[in-house]
């Protein structure tokens, strides 16, 4: 898709016999003559865009058209030069700006481009509604994705029933958590256009965060039936599958995910979980050890492989991986927790009590929570206290009257 917006105009063309330019040709002439042979002949086009610049230096038309074929061909550089000499020629023509944005754009500098989407829409606010959408993609890969939802309201309010430009749209309102707006969009865009498996993709990820598990996996259905090789899609597929209760069919879903690409930590972490569950904890660590390996910044995984280590009996690991938690995250609550809890499991009480104290107070308040709380004080010798706690815990979670304090 051509990134750059052409300026249109009514080119009257004057041939001589034989179709060669008269003696008298002027820069006017070479430029009409390029943008005629434009489609069909780029060199020709091109040999003379430069023909009308050496007659008249001053032509910012001749600039502008050659910018334009360099855009084509994606040469950004010396494009924005031909924009930026057609702009100090004719300072006040808005798609000169438009079409220098788009070259900036090219070039990565984003700001720049939003710089001249601006202007050229100061300049004519009711050019072709183009311009708002491409500074509304620059505004979202900056991460405003406020004003990048501004400019594609305003794109499609002016010209509706651009599927991209839906598609677009649910992206900056997905970000914004609008997540009904963004399911849509999404829907609108596939209206238009069916065969967008990204969109069906985007949309169950929509659904999957609203917990509509049983849409969500309809739509990664369709989004690999159409693309059946991103391994991201099967990951998110197995999250549906989870919440459908299907862990079986989720588990193959991370499987191929693993397959498809070995080298994220997801699907191990998303493993680990399911096996955990079946009380297979040298599975679930084994899977741990390779998230954390493969992505040894994400606390969630260190926070689990800590739990497993618990559950195992290696308190000592799971305090080590709380501790690397805490080093990233000082404020991680489930390191904080967790690390209380393999402290007062190991007989180390005190301390123990108070990290579980301290993941309270910081909102931290679960059944679990209750538990450790009164196993600490069971360990240090408040009977009372800690068969208030465990009581408590059990009314929260019946699960808890299956292990008793000893």
């Amino acid at each position: 898709m051509k990134r750059f917006f052409p300026v249109l105009c009514a080119a009257a063309l004057f041939f001589a016999a034989g179709g060669f330019l008269s003696a008298q040709t002027t820069a006017k002439d070479f430029v009409d003559r390029a943008i005629e042979k434009m489609d069909t002949d780029r060199e020709g086009a091109l040999a003379d865009l430069n023909r009308a610049i050496e007659l008249d230096p001053g032509d910012a038309r001749a600039y502008s058209w050659r910018g334009l074929m360099e855009g084509w061909a994606g040469d950004d550089k010396a494009a924005l030069e031909d924009f930026n000499k057609a702009i100090e020629l004719d300072p006040d023509f808005y798609f000169y700006y438009y079409n220098r944005g788009a070259a900036r754009e090219g070039l990565g500098d984003l700001k720049g481009a939003i710089a001249d989407y601006s202007k050229s829409i100061s300049l004519n606010p009711k050019q072709d509604p183009k311009v708002y959408f491409r500074r509304g993609i620059c505004s979202g890969m900056l991460g405003d994705n406020e004003a990048a939802l501004a400019d594609f309201n305003q794109a499609i309010a002016l010209k509706p029933g651009d599927a991209e430009w839906h598609f677009n749209r649910g992206i900056a309102e997905w970000l914004l958590r609008m997540d009904d707006k963004a399911i849509e969009d999404y829907s609108t865009s596939l209206e238009i256009d069916p065969f967008q498996p990204m969109a069906y993709f985007l949309r169950g990820l929509c659904r999957n965060r609203q917990e509509r598990y049983e849409a969500a996996l309809e739509d990664f259905n369709r989004a690999i039936r159409l693309d059946g090789k991103r391994a991201e899609w099967f990951f998110h597929r197995g999250v549906a599958k989870e919440g459908c209760n299907d862990p079986a069919g989720a588990e193959m879903d991370y499987r191929r995910s693993i397959e498809l690409d070995p080298h994220s930590a997801p699907p191990y972490g998303a493993l680990a979980l399911l096996k955990r569950s079946r009380g297979d904890y040298p599975g679930a660590l084994a899977d741990l050890d390779a998230a954390v390996r493969l992505d040894p910044k994400e606390t969630g995984y260190l926070v689990n492989r800590a739990d497993i280590k618990t559950l195992s009996g290696d308190y000592s690991g799971a305090v080590a991986d709380c501790d690397a938690a805490l080093a990233l995250n000082p404020n991680e609550l489930l390191a904080i927790h967790n690390r209380g809890a393999a402290r007062i499991e190991a007989g180390d009480a005190a301390p123990g009590l108070q990290d579980v104290m301290k993941a309270r107070g910081l909102g931290f308040d679960d059944a679990e929570s209750d538990y450790y709380l009164g196993m600490a004080k069971f360990k240090l010798g408040d009977k009372a206290a800690a068969g208030e706690y465990y009581e408590k815990a059990c009314r929260r979670d019946e699960s808890f009257r299956k292990k008793p304090y000893r």
